[in-house]
């Protein structure tokens, strides 16, 4: 069975915003276990799991505060981003073994792709697709440079390239553009097959009724392919229009 990847990337700017993202990730907030809108299964929270970097989020932002240090940076404009986040998503149904090996390799993946520390990197089970959070520093040869490793759509398009051809492909993952390629395939077959099998047979009104139905907003190409004409829509006599819609006397 192939699988469907998910893969995104997302910039973290505000203050302490490593702390807070690293809180979320290792289920510190207690807050979201008890909002409907995270959706937190805290039932199945133990199957988390912490794959890179410390196991609470103050060490994880005393470890980023470390290495900028050691790099020499100092203070950082105020629109600069602190963090990248890479978030990989994979299908319930996958075998949780294999789930581990991609979010392990994911991990590798993110380290070598950015060539800039994973300071986090934490599995949950506990929401309605597994997936792996990656908290990225984007320090690179002694400088932060965040904007530049998030780049544009572009950069982005290669990313997801990247990473599809040097994760992804290895576990028969496919991307959401395959996905969609392989349905408009299977779809089309199915009409081709559907063809054949009307071809030479004499219709039922059930049949027809089926068939028609989805063009009922706009049928004009089948009545083009059949060469009929298309009905005017009935549109009431002027006159008679202003005489219905004319405002009633007032009564004295």
């Amino acid at each position: 069975m192939s699988h469907h990847q998910f893969v995104s990337l997302k910039r973290l700017k505000e203050k302490n915003i490593i702390e807070v993202a690293a809180r979320h990730n290792l289920r510190e907030i207690a807050a979201e276990w008890r909002s409907p809108a995270t959706k937190i299964d805290s039932r199945r929270s133990h199957l988390n799991q912490v794959i890179a970097g410390p196991c609470e989020a103050v060490e994880v932002a005393r470890l980023a505060q470390r290495l900028m240090r050691e790099a020499g940076i100092g203070s950082l404009r105020k629109d600069a981003v602190l963090g990248l986040e890479v978030l990989v998503s994979l299908p319930p149904e996958m075998d949780a073994e294999l789930q581990d090996a991609v979010f392990s390799d994911a991990v590798k993946w993110t380290e070598s792709h950015f060539n800039a520390p994973v300071l986090s990197a934490v599995t949950h089970r506990d929401e309605a697709a597994p997936h792996c959070h990656i908290l990225v520093l984007p320090l690179v040869k002694g400088r932060m440079i965040g904007s530049e490793l998030y780049g544009n759509k572009a950069k982005l398009r290669g990313m997801l390239a990247d990473f599809h051809d040097k994760v992804g492909k290895r576990y028969g993952l496919m991307t959401k553009a395959t996905m969609l390629d392989t349905y408009r395939f299977a779809n089309r077959l199915a009409l081709e097959r559907t063809f054949a099998a009307l071809q030479g047979h004499a219709l039922s009104d059930a049949v027809l009724g089926v068939l028609l139905e989805p063009h009922l907003q706009n049928p004009a190409p089948l009545l083009a392919v059949l060469g009929l004409p298309v009905p005017v829509p009935y549109k009431a006599p002027s006159a008679f229009v202003k005489t219905m819609t004319r405002p009633m006397p007032k009564r004295v």
